[in-house]
């Protein structure tokens, strides 16, 4: 790998984790104003917050942090089977920790954590290349 190559790998792995932790704060207030403040059921607030938050991801990510030029029905299409896999993950483990009288953020942080690692795979890979 030349090092202009890497030098914009590494520029895009960083805009990545910009796009990406603005993206976590947006999804965990939203979460915790529908949970805490309107009263939501836990898994309806976690779906309406990752919702909203992958609308602000996607837009980012696409333009952004990997300036896609790639069929936008494509990459929307994959994005949508990937968000599916996400929301199922996240509800799954907030669901999880609230049936066990664990904190259920730290459930969502846990979550989230795990889902940038193969986000940045898939993104870089398939979705937006």
């Amino acid at each position: 790998m030349k090092f202009d190559d890497k030098k914009v790998e590494v520029l895009q792995a960083v805009k990545y984790l910009f796009v990406g932790g603005s993206s976590a704060v947006l999804e965990l207030v939203i979460f915790q104003l529908l949970y805490k403040c309107v009263l939501l059921d836990v898994v309806v607030s976690n779906i309406l917050a990752i919702i909203l938050a992958t609308i602000y991801n996607f837009t980012l990510n696409r333009g952004f942090a990997f300036r896609s030029s790639t069929n936008m029905a494509r990459s929307i299409a994959l994005y949508l089977v990937l968000f599916c896999v996400n929301s199922a993950f996240s509800s799954g483990m907030v669901f999880l920790f609230q049936e066990n009288s664990l904190p259920v953020l730290f459930g969502k942080i846990i979550a989230m954590c795990c889902t940038v690692s193969w986000n940045y795979y898939l993104y870089r890979n398939i979705i937006f290349k």
